[in-house]
């Protein structure tokens, strides 16, 4: 059976700033960042599979008996090479259409997914990413057919390691879509978990929101626009270049 869209979050142990996030808790239930995540996904009705796709080294092996005994999906591959990890993936869970996510961003905003994929159809894209959205809320979508060309031709280290960069530094090659946030008066946050500082403001976002249910990444916004001490925790955090 060939899903139509699958969403392919990749995720490890071997973290370099904060090892060991995948399976940090957050909130009240006790429920891991890895769980958040792969709840907030599925509530996208889209998506047909959510699967994460995780290194294949022993560093990684409670990873895979975590997902395993929650009965979430998993697939391991290459750790350096995600980009074959993703290829990989997806030959052995065929599919017309990928949503990449990664297991940093605790406040994935699944109501993304479908703007984005009607964009991508609408308008014939290949690769479609977000803009104008607080790091650590959005997701990149891209055909399969996109997935196995950047497989088979790309060829530096930057390309292979982070997946879409073929994609997007080749728009002689492919199509290139954006979904812009239309709300150009919403303050824009650091929201994605890479290191300590980051950890420490998810846990006061989900100490105080959540109840059970998947806290709407607008109310997230709006609780730390009226806790301007808790936005500062990681203010000084610098994005990784790619």
């Amino acid at each position: 059976m060939v899903n139509n869209v699958i969403c392919i979050i990749q995720n490890r142990m071997t973290s370099t700033r904060l090892p060991g996030k995948a399976i940090l808790p957050l909130g009240k239930g006790g429920k891991t960042i890895t769980e958040h995540i792969y709840e907030r996904l599925t509530l996208s009705e889209c998506i047909d599979r959510v699967i994460f796709a995780i290194p294949d080294t022993p560093e990684n092996d409670i990873l895979f008996d975590f997902l395993t005994q929650r009965n979430i999906p998993v697939f391991r591959g290459s750790e350096d090479d995600v980009l074959s990890r993703f290829y990989h993936c997806l030959q052995a869970n065929p599919a017309d259409i990928v949503i990449r996510a990664t297991c940093d961003n605790p406040l994935v905003d699944w109501h993304h997914i479908k703007p984005m994929i009607n964009i991508l159809k609408v308008q014939h894209c290949d690769y479609m990413s977000c803009k104008g959205f607080s790091l650590g809320t959005g997701v990149e979508v891209c055909t399969a057919e996109a997935i196995k060309k950047a497989y088979q031709e790309a060829t530096t280290p930057a390309e292979h390691e982070h997946v879409m960069p073929y994609l997007y530094l080749h728009p002689d090659v492919f199509k290139l879509g954006v979904y812009e946030n239309c709300n150009k008066s919403q303050n824009i946050y650091r929201l994605t978990v890479d290191c300590q500082e980051d950890y420490a403001l998810m846990m006061k976002i989900y100490d105080e929101l959540y109840d059970g249910n998947a806290i709407p990444t607008d109310r997230a916004i709006a609780y730390l626009d009226s806790h301007p001490d808790v936005a500062k925790l990681n203010e000084n955090i610098q994005q990784k270049k790619i």
